[in-house]
């Protein structure tokens, strides 16, 4: 794929998920703080709306079937310059079960990083997700 394409692809799905979120559609189901997809970020400033809505559409990009992927505990951290998109994601693994709930790190710029798939995660949570701006699952 040509970067041009990439940068087509991205675009659409970013714009999907913006729409989304002015829209307030959710498909949380309802149990406790876990939600699924884009939640209406009404009065949220939009650097953290982008941070959000580009997060996760990086995440599910890399997810192997994301639309039944489980969200809880997500946040917008800021991290140097920028804000990182962080939390929790259940996702089903190639069999078609769920793996249990892992922390995620999306950064504007990285690759999306799962717990258990990189190593020293936990040192890359502690330095990019410690300082929350915005939590989206109350």
């Amino acid at each position: 794929m040509t970067h041009c394409n990439q940068l087509v692809r991205a675009s659409t799905a970013f714009c999907g998920a913006l729409v989304l979120l002015a829209c307030g559609q959710s498909a949380s189901g309802g149990k406790g703080t876990e939600t699924n997809r884009g939640d209406a970020l009404g009065g949220v400033p939009m650097e953290v709306q982008t941070a959000v809505a580009l997060g996760q559409t990086r995440l599910e990009s890399s997810l192997k079937d994301a639309p039944t992927a489980k969200f809880q505990n997500r946040f917008v951290s800021r991290a140097g310059d920028g804000l990182v998109y962080c939390g929790e994601v259940n996702a089903r693994n190639g069999f078609g079960g769920y793996n249990g709930y892992r922390h995620f790190i999306v950064g504007p710029n990285d690759p999306v990083v799962i717990d258990g798939e990189a190593q020293a995660f936990d040192l890359a949570w502690s330095g990019e997700c410690s300082d929350p701006v915005f939590k989206l699952d109350q």
